[in-house]
């Protein structure tokens, strides 16, 4: 009975050594149809020319990647594959690698004839016959689209948190100079009567800082830097509430229609910064409508599944989703890459317009929901805003009384080292009857406390070389009772993980002599 192994022999005559054609041409042959047959299954594009740049040879992929067959790509035809934009650099490169006898390699543009583009890693080595002189090029291409947006997508949110950090900190500066003049112009106007000569310039200097004030809220929105106090409260009173500002930034020109749903569900954010959202929103509608036109304001509730997340930025849950759409100009495809860029030229008719939309972005963003935009060309825009709904009941309004009426009678030390800023809240303090103890630095603040225990402190957060908690944290060693109210524009990093500081124990720069005396009164209550 033949061995399993004779069988295998007399069924496969290609093992048998002596039947094997062992001939230069035969082995030529074999070794062309392997390396054929590896470039029609390699999962990169292959390519080979002559000395003249003529294609005598592309494999399957690098013809799936390019979209030309292999004839259209013979002789020069392949050259059609490159981007028109980067054909001149191409051939620089090329040359250049061809000049200085080295590989050649390059990250470029594929155009397809359908139109649409790919990014490719080239590489080429040049080709030489036995004598050494130079026959052409073989060469691979691998496409590195999705390598490249992810790369893209690193820089783009590297960048875009420097320029939040760097708006962050120049808004912390610029709070301080507003707190100044927006309580001065307070503590004068309230001293004005009606007929002062000087009334209406002083209440446009008192507009113009609430302005500013605006302005520097939102690059801290941006910057992610916001001290924000959320509530509940629910979107319908919002909305109800700026009707008349909103058919005001839309003007006469155009038709503004209010559509609010009857059970509005809670939710639970910063009411100004709602505020800020939705007429951040209606600006930018407003503006691409110059020459008039409709712009509708819904709000309905909204239960969303994981499915219906096309995103997979949103949790399944229950949300109320603001929708603001406008008839005006529209948007190219182009310039909704760029809409919640910052200082984008496509966020608006107007300079702000880039600026508007990215704070809309974040503050939506920083409370868990989401927001998204559609457009067309000369056919008007739609912005969607998910906001996460809460079962909660709505906070009652605190109405602060005058600043006039207040009387108080407490010890403060006010730890502030901006001089401006520390004198201007010495003075409304001492208004009330306060006793005030001013320290320009914490060190200070730290020798006084151990002459005199106040009734509270009000210090800032961001100080130079010890910061307002790490100053709290050390005096809670020395006195285990103290009352704190912190004054900042934003929270930072300084306040993260310290749970001894609550939301509310932080005043918001800039801030009117009535908010700190708010505050304060608050303070000393607790």
């Amino acid at each position: 009975m033949p061995k399993d192994s004779d069988k295998q022999r007399k069924d496969s005559p290609n093992l048998e050594p002596d039947q094997v054609d062992s001939s230069p041409e035969a082995l030529a042959a074999r070794g062309a149809s392997i390396l054929q047959t590896l470039a029609s299954v390699s999962p990169v594009g292959i390519l080979r020319t002559d000395v003249k740049r003529r294609c005598i040879f592309v494999n399957k992929k690098w013809c799936e990647m390019s979209g030309l067959t292999s004839d259209q790509s013979s002789g020069l035809g392949w050259l059609r594959a490159f981007h028109p934009d980067d054909r001149h650099r191409i051939f620089q490169e090329w040359e250049e690698a061809v000049r200085e006898n080295r590989p050649y390699r390059s990250e470029y543009r594929f155009r397809r004839p359908d139109g649409t583009e790919i990014w490719i890693q080239g590489q080429a080595v040049a080709e030489h016959d036995e004598q050494g002189n130079l026959i052409g090029h073989i060469g691979t291409t691998t496409d590195i689209t999705e390598q490249r947006g992810l790369q893209q997508q690193s820089l783009q949110a590297q960048k875009m948190e420097a320029v939040g950090q760097l708006a962050g900190g120049i808004a912390h500066e610029f709070n301080n100079l507003l707190t100044v003049i927006t309580g001065y112009s307070k503590v004068l106007l309230e001293s004005m009567s009606p007929n002062h000569p000087a009334l209406r310039k002083m209440e446009a200097i008192s507009r113009a800082a609430g302005q500013a004030a605006e302005l520097t809220s939102q690059l801290l929105t941006f910057g992610n830097n916001q001290s924000r106090e959320p509530e509940v409260f629910n979107l319908r009173s919002v909305l109800n509430g700026l009707n008349t500002m909103l058919r005001s930034i839309a003007g006469e020109s155009i038709t503004l229609e209010m559509r609010i749903a009857d059970d509005l569900r809670n939710i639970e954010f910063d009411p100004g910064e709602i505020e800020h959202l939705v007429i951040n929103l209606v600006t930018h509608a407003s503006n691409a409508m110059p020459a008039g036109g409709t712009l509708t304001v819904e709000a309905s509730n909204m239960v969303l599944d994981e499915t219906q997340d096309e995103s997979g930025s949103l949790k399944a849950g229950t949300y109320v989703v603001l929708v603001i759409t406008d008839t005006g100009q529209g948007m190219s495809p182009e310039a909704m890459k760029h809409i919640f860029e910052p200082f984008s030229k496509h966020g608006g008719g107007d300079h702000g317009g880039g600026m508007r939309l990215a704070v809309a972005h974040e503050i939506v963003r920083q409370g868990g929901g989401r927001i998204s935009a559609k457009s067309t060309a000369d056919e008007g825009s739609t912005f969607s805003v998910y906001l996460p709904s809460v079962d909660k009941h709505v906070n009652a309004t605190i109405v602060s009384a005058n600043r006039g009426a207040r009387t108080i009678d407490a010890r403060i030390l006010v730890v502030e080292d901006n001089d401006a800023l520390r004198e201007m809240v010495i003075e409304i303090l001492e208004s009330t009857g306060c006793q005030v103890v001013a320290a320009e630095s914490p060190v200070v603040a730290l020798q006084k406390l151990t002459v005199e225990v106040p009734d509270l402190i009000v210090t800032d957060v961001i100080m130079p070389v010890m910061n307002g908690p790490e100053m709290i944290d050390e005096m809670f060693k020395m006195r285990e009772e103290l009352r704190v109210l912190f004054m900042s524009g934003y929270t930072s990093d300084a306040l993260e993980g310290r749970t001894s500081i609550r939301s509310q124990d932080i005043l918001k720069k800039p801030f009117t002599p009535n908010e700190l005396l708010t505050r304060v009164q608050k303070a000393l209550n607790d």
